[in-house]
This record gives C-alpha cells, structure tokens and sequence, in this order.
C-alpha cells in the first residue's frame, strides 16, 4: 500500500502529485498539518500544501487543473420528511437547528467552516453520506445515546482511527469519526463494554 502526506507548510500551493486515475486515495490520518492518504495503487506519491485559512483542493500551476478555494463546507443530506429528520439531527447534534432557512431547510454549523444541511428531496432521500470528525469517539457516542439515539457499533480502521455510522429515518448514514487513534478496546458502543 502507497501512502501520501500531506504536510501544512507556511506557504505555497500544493505540489503535482501522480495519482492513478484507477485508484482512489482514502484518509489514513490527520492531525493539525498533516493529512496521511492511502491507497493500493504504488502511483501515488508525496504532496506538500499549505493553506492555514482556507483548504486548496487538487494540482495546480501548469497541469490545466485549476485550484478550488475552500473556505466553507456544507454537507447536504436529502430527506422526506423535514419534521421527522429536523427532530432525528437534533438529537444526534444536540440542538436545534442554527438556521431555519425556509419550510424545506434547516442547517446546524457543526464547526467553523463546516455546517450540515437537511433539505426536502424525496427523490434523493436516503442516498446520503456525511461524517463528522470528534475529539473524543466515546465521549460523542455516550452524549448521542443519552439523547436517544441507538448506539452504532464501532468500527476500528488499524491506526486510522474508529468509526460509529447512525442511519437516520429516511436512511442516510451519518458517521461520527475519531481519527488516528489507537484501537479501541471493544467494538461495542459505550454503554455494552
């Protein structure tokens, strides 16, 4: 397995890096300057980037692949039913909503470039995909569970860290993360160890 790092510098846009079009680099670590990917194909090679502020995304300079300034990521997730979806997100983010934006939205600002939406989209309802990075997986799982929520089990992924995936009524799968950390002791959820 290849592995890429990533690492903070104080300046410069990321460097070109080969990566097979065949093989998709996944996350094995992150800390505060560094992101560590992985991946099965031995094409992929080192990266530097340095964005303190906001996060450039993809090769730049003379490859004809523009850079993409991130300052803000909104992850949507599709549902049926706003009533029945607004109460569920409640729970698993521990308030209401931060913005009600109209009868079909609401949105909760989950860190500070980061907010979770829930739209109405019955055509897409249940596809959806979003995970949320926690200090403390345990400590996340407890808090959601006294809510009301039914824990997950644990998911431990070597060194790159665990994992819990709710589902929520209409069946997107939201997972809550701790990345690199040692495995945890049980795959069980808090409450059963």
């Amino acid at each position: 397995m290849a592995a890429a790092v990533l690492d903070g510098e104080a300046d410069g846009p990321p460097q070109p890096a080969a990566v097979s079009v065949q093989s998709v680099p996944t996350i094995a670590a992150v800390t505060p300057r560094r992101i560590i990917f992985t991946t099965t194909s031995a094409t992929l090679t080192r990266w530097t980037w340095a964005a303190p502020v906001g996060l450039s995304i993809g090769p730049t300079g003379g490859h004809g692949i523009p850079t993409v300034r991130c300052e803000v990521l909104f992850s949507g997730v599709a549902t049926a039913d706003l009533s029945t979806a607004t109460a569920w997100y409640e729970n698993l983010v521990g308030r209401p909503a931060d913005i009600i934006v109209n009868e079909n939205e609401v949105m909760w600002r989950i860190t500070d470039g980061g907010w979770l939406y829930v739209v109405v989209d019955k055509e897409r309802a249940g596809r959806g995909l979003t995970a949320i990075a926690v200090g403390d997986l345990d400590q996340a799982l407890t808090e959601v569970t006294e809510r009301g929520l039914a824990a997950p089990s644990v998911e431990t992924a070597g060194s790159a860290g665990r994992k819990a995936s709710f589902v929520d009524p209409d069946g997107n799968t939201t997972s809550l993360l701790e990345v690199g950390t040692a495995p945890a002791t049980s795959d069980q959820p808090p409450e059963s160890r």
